[in-house]
């Protein structure tokens, strides 16, 4: 089984690398495992370096996840047509696609809402990978409100059997099956790193 710290944060890319790097410095442990990283702080775990669920799941596997808290900062793809540059949201709740019917036969389950009203709440859906969403698909998950899409947050939540607490950062807009990244990588930059550090403030409490 892999140790960690009761308190786990997952992020599958750093979009920014130098604080990365800092953070690899800064903590206590550091180790690889099935392709991914693992680090240790004080009060805290992170696991990085993963894309979509068998990665992630394989990880968890090896995991005591029953007395874990577990926290995700991950990016998404905006299907808001009001959200047109990055922006951090909260997930409040994370919606399954039909790819998902193996896991849950649940459509939707709640995560943790955080106390802060300085960042955005919204809705997720998560796919099995890129480019799933066809114009179809879209209208159906847009007449449901939901915010955005990304392809980890729901199988996660299956597998802990548990809410957690979700950051996504939107960093393209979805059309059809076609994802125009923002150009602002400067703001999705700063967006991250914000990010980590409202949720790291969670974690050292």
């Amino acid at each position: 089984m892999l140790k960690t710290k009761k308190k786990i944060l997952l992020i599958p890319y750093f979009w920014d690398q130098d604080l990365y790097k800092q953070l690899k410095k800064e903590s206590l442990k550091t180790h690889k495992i099935y392709f991914s990283e693992h680090l240790i702080f004080d009060n805290y775990s992170i696991i990085t370096g993963f894309l979509g669920y068998p990665q992630i799941l394989s990880l968890l596997n090896i995991i005591d996840i029953n007395e874990k808290e577990f926290f995700f900062l991950g990016t998404a793809g905006s299907l808001n047509k009001s959200i047109i540059e990055p922006v951090s949201i909260n997930i409040t709740d994370i919606y399954s696609s039909s790819i998902y019917k193996l896991f849950s036969k649940a459509k939707i389950l709640p995560l943790n809402i955080i106390n802060n009203n300085q960042i955005k709440k919204g809705t997720c859906v998560s796919v099995d990978i890129p480019m799933r969403e066809t114009k179809n698909w879209l209208k159906t998950q847009r007449k449901q409100n939901i915010d955005a899409v990304e392809m980890e947050i729901f199988p996660i939540r299956v597998f802990i059997k548990k809410p957690l607490t979700a950051i996504i950062i939107i960093t393209d807009k979805v059309s059809g099956n076609k994802n125009i990244k923002l150009m602002n990588k400067k703001l999705i930059k700063n967006e991250f790193f914000n990010s980590f550090n409202m949720i790291t403030n969670l974690l050292n409490k």
